[in-house]
């Protein structure tokens, strides 16, 4: 329990570190946010990976290489079969986003290029009652520099502040803006 709460506490450090608006969770507190994935391929899919790396000496090179990728190839399959599982019975709704806050993040000394990101409050009424949320950004886009956060922004957000969001009908507080995963 312990070990818990600590994990959760750098989770939110982290995730809030460098922004104004700090997220609002929605994952139960004092336990990690972890998503277990809804099934095994993933893991199957690293386990062959590590098997042609660990076992490469009993085979050609083209074989290791072939392995290998098809450990990737099967990772990939089981994380998008996952969040297919995850996401597959979100409801789309209008929310009112009330604060946008954007951000540089993640330049070391030497980047060439910044990264940009983008935090919202968004509030919406779902089965009569209110939400105050913090969505997750969508996962379609990245961002070179403020002006383009700003376009996008301004794109997906109309002027009277409303927007789009995926919700998740078994806890509203878990939100994406925009789009859910791009292969949904």
């Amino acid at each position: 329990m312990v070990f818990q709460k600590r994990l959760r506490n750098i989770q939110d450090r982290l995730r809030n570190s460098g922004w104004r608006i700090q997220r609002i969770p929605w994952w139960e507190p004092d336990k990690p946010e972890i998503i277990k994935p809804k099934n095994p391929l993933a893991l199957i899919g690293v386990a062959i990976f590590l098997g042609a790396i660990y076992f490469g000496g009993t085979l050609s090179g083209n074989r290791i290489i072939a392995v290998a990728v098809s450990g990737l190839a099967v990772t990939m399959l089981g994380i998008i079969s996952s969040a297919f599982q995850i996401q597959s019975g979100w409801k789309r709704i209008e929310a009112q986003c009330i604060d946008r806050e954007i951000c540089e993040y993640g330049k070391e000394p030497g980047d060439r290029t910044s990264s940009w990101g983008y935090r919202l409050i968004c509030i919406f009424s779902f089965e009569g009652k209110k939400y105050k949320v913090t969505p997750k950004p969508s996962n379609l886009v990245s961002f070179n520099s403020e002006k383009q956060v700003e376009k996008y922004l301004n794109e997906k957000i109309s002027q009277n502040g409303y927007c789009q969001l995926w919700i998740n009908p078994k806890n509203p507080l878990q939100t994406v803006f925009h789009k859910k995963i791009w292969w949904l």
